[in-house]
């Protein structure tokens, strides 16, 4: 499957940003998900147990230490996996923390949830303090 999605990138010693739009692949081959961002030049990819992890380690491993930030609803810090991978693999779905309220982990942040948007410490951070 394949869905556009929006990325934001520091520009380097000026504390501002720009957004840009790339492709974002995923697939399931054998008890792993695949996970591939298309930025041109570059293609990033990872893997996990579900695409909620393999987006955690994508951003992680990969486009945030390219000053890259993925602005989806799955990188918000009051997003988590649905529960164990066997529930979500390989759904494309996430949880707001504290609520019964799911997200689609790929759709673009909507606007007033930009603010939530963070690194993966951040959000890892945020994660175990609500556990």
């Amino acid at each position: 499957m394949t869905r556009e999605v929006t990325v934001f990138r520091e520009r380097p010693g000026t504390g501002l940003c720009e957004s840009l739009i790339a492709q974002a692949r995923w697939w399931v081959q054998g008890r792993s998900v695949y996970l591939e961002v298309e930025l041109p030049p570059h293609t990033y990819r990872s893997s996990g147990t579900s695409l909620f992890y393999a987006m955690l380690d994508l951003r992680q491993s990969r486009l945030e230490p390219e000053g890259l930030l993925l602005l989806t609803e799955g990188c918000r810090s009051d997003v988590w996996a649905l529960g164990t991978p066997e529930q979500d693999f390989p759904g494309t779905r996430g949880i707001v923390l504290g609520t019964e309220t799911t997200v689609d982990l790929l759709a673009t942040v909507g606007e007033r949830d930009v603010p939530r948007v963070g690194r993966v410490g951040d959000q890892l951070g945020f994660s175990t303090d609500e556990l």
